[in-house]
């Protein structure tokens, strides 16, 4: 940047101020359709229905489970890709 621009962008932080912009999460390949499927699956429906402690539980462990298999499997498929 020349003199001029930096005389610009200083004067103008100076009047309006910086603000940061929002930092969006960054989107992963984990969340396939295979584990929005069975995430969104039965145990689910059943929690969202009736809104129990043993069904949270039945679908905490399910999604745990899963999202461990989807990762282990692209883990196994980008060491091949490498």
């Amino acid at each position: 940047m020349c003199r001029s621009e930096n005389a610009l962008t200083s004067a103008a932080e100076e009047s309006v101020g910086v603000k940061k912009a929002c930092m969006r999460r960054k989107k992963t390949t984990l969340r396939t359709d295979r584990v929005k499927e069975t995430v969104k699956g039965a145990n689910f429906r059943n929690w969202m229905k009736t809104r129990t402690w043993e069904y949270r539980q039945a679908y905490c462990h399910r999604a745990k489970r899963v999202n461990l298999a989807e990762k282990s499997r692209i883990w196994v498929q980008l060491g091949k890709d490498l």
